[in-house]
């Protein structure tokens, strides 16, 4: 769970799963800072840039 510590904002919680607990980002709380990725033991979460978005003036 050094991913969840490392996270300032809280974003990172744990669900219970076969084989262990399995954690989940809340994407409404998530600042994209990847201060968890380092952390993580298992590799189990990833920073991937979004498409940027395509604004009504373009």
């Amino acid at each position: 769970m050094t991913c969840r510590d490392a996270c300032e904002p809280g974003a990172i919680r744990f669900s219970l799963a076969i084989g262990g607990a399995r954690p989940r980002v809340e994407a409404g709380i998530c600042t994209g800072c990847g201060e968890c990725v380092p952390g993580c033991p298992a590799s189990a979460i990833s920073i991937v840039p979004r498409p940027m978005e395509e604004t009504a003036d373009a």
